[in-house]
This record gives structure tokens, C-alpha cells and sequence, in this order.
């Protein structure tokens, strides 16, 4: 009886043995692929943090703005303000009504123009009350 006990008992270890090898050829194989998988993950990782590192380098190397930058962009807004206002203005204002002109020019049918008055004429008619003004 102690020897058949022995024997299931040799049966079960070696049973175990067995499959304790099995498991541990599977961890093994699991661990190396694992491991592969995560070195090619960092190595793309790395790459991404080599480039985000440069660009942070980069824009740590580009000028700092200072005030001349400032000032240029506020003239840039007072002048796009400016401008803006101009394009509303026009296209809001009335069309002008069509007014003879105040200095008449030369005639159509070619003749010379009128003589211009001369500085010392004295102005007469409207604005003057009737009155004649004396230039010195």
C-alpha cells in the first residue's frame, strides 16, 4: 500500500515538474517578447521626447518680446482700428449731390476764360451787407 502512495506521489511531482517547465518556458517567452515590445515603445518614446526637448529648445533660443514689440503691435491695432473706421465711413456716407463748381472753368466753345478779379478789387454782394470793403 506504501508503494502504491509512492508511486501516485512520484506520478503527481513528475506530472508538476512537467508543467512547472511548461510555465516557466511560456513566462520566459512572454517576458522576452514583453521586453521587446516596451524597448521598441521607449525607443519611440525616446524619439518623441528627443523632439519635444528640441522644440523647447527652439523656442527658448527665439527673442523674448520687449517693448518695441508691444508698441509695434498696438500702433498695428490703432492702425487697423483707423482703417477700419475709414472703410465703415465710406461705405455708410450719403452719395454727394452733384454742385456747380465754386471757380467756373474755361468755356465749352473754347473762348478764353473770364479775367481772374484782382487782389486789390474791392469784394462786393453777398457777405459784405451791401457795403464796400476797403483793402489796404
Amino acid at each position: 500500500m506504501l508503494s502504491s502512495v509512492a508511486v501516485r506521489v512520484g506520478e503527481l511531482l513528475a506530472t508538476m515538474l512537467a508543467a512547472g517547465v511548461v510555465v516557466l518556458a511560456a513566462v520566459v517567452t512572454g517576458v522576452w517578447w514583453l521586453k521587446r515590445r516596451v524597448r521598441r515603445r521607449l525607443g519611440t518614446i525616446n524619439h518623441a521626447t528627443a523632439a519635444a526637448y528640441a522644440g523647447w529648445r527652439w523656442l527658448l533660443s527665439q527673442p523674448v518680446p520687449d517693448r518695441r514689440w508691444l508698441a509695434m503691435t498696438r500702433q498695428r491695432r490703432t492702425l487697423w482700428r483707423a482703417v477700419s473706421a475709414a472703410e465703415h465711413a465710406m461705405a455708410t456716407a450719403q452719395p454727394r449731390k452733384p454742385q456747380a463748381p465754386s471757380r467756373p472753368g474755361p468755356p465749352a466753345d473754347g473762348a478764353a476764360p473770364p479775367p481772374a478779379p484782382s487782389p486789390k478789387t474791392p469784394p462786393t454782394g453777398a457777405g459784405t451787407g451791401g457795403r464796400v470793403k476797403v483793402l489796404p
